[in-house]
């Protein structure tokens, strides 16, 4: 069966991620936006470790590590781009303004995505243009800070807006550490989600 020669453990993770993505989406439609929020972050940390593993294991299987970058392509595009922009509209009712913006964001983050799957970095620890995953990372951590993103609010549709333009632009950004993207970042998404359900 096919599934047997390309579902390997990092490949496994990366369709777990996906689920997680769709859940973040599923948590802002019902209104749970902390939720949401918490579960776009968790998978900002996935997504560094089915890349870490796919990189220990087997990395001369070819076929499994195409199938697997063409799979967090599609994972990757649900919970860093569908994810937030669905958090977007429905926490601003969907007004018009927020629809358009999450649009934009989706196009941007669809853009940024096929860009790094084509291009190759002028440096290996180097991303040219802001990564969808941070993106996403800032627009849920902005999320969970709490003030700044209410209902009806315009600021959601204009960070969405800027995170957009960030994502499509040619400016560099330095590779964080794994302790930053895997450990820091999570917990400091988690803390503030308990921290707003407390």
């Amino acid at each position: 069966m096919w599934l047997r020669r390309y579902l390997d453990v990092a490949n496994c993770i990366t369709l777990f991620n996906l689920a997680v993505g769709f859940a973040a989406i599923l948590s802002a439609i019902s209104g749970m936006f902390v939720l949401s929020f918490a579960l776009i972050i968790i998978c900002g940390a996935i997504d560094h470790i089915d890349g870490f593993i796919a990189r220990m294991l087997n990395p001369d299987d070819k076929p499994a590590r195409a199938f697997g970058g063409t799979l967090d392509m599609v994972s990757d595009l649900v919970a860093f781009s569908i994810a937030p922009s669905v958090a977007l509209i429905t926490l601003s009712s969907f007004s018009p303004i927020a629809i358009i913006c999450g649009l934009f964001y989706v196009l941007c983050g669809s853009l940024r995505l096929v860009r790094f799957e084509i291009e190759t970095a002028s440096a290996p620890n180097i991303y040219a243009g802001l990564p969808t995953t941070y993106a996403a990372y800032v627009f849920a951590l902005i999320g969970l800070s709490g003030p700044l993103i209410c209902e009806n609010s315009v600021w959601p549709s204009m960070a969405a807006l800027i995170l957009g333009i960030f994502q499509v632009s040619s400016f560099e950004v330095r590779k964080p550490s794994i302790i930053v993207t895997v450990g820091l970042m999570p917990l400091l998404g988690i803390s503030l989600a308990v921290w707003r359900i407390i």
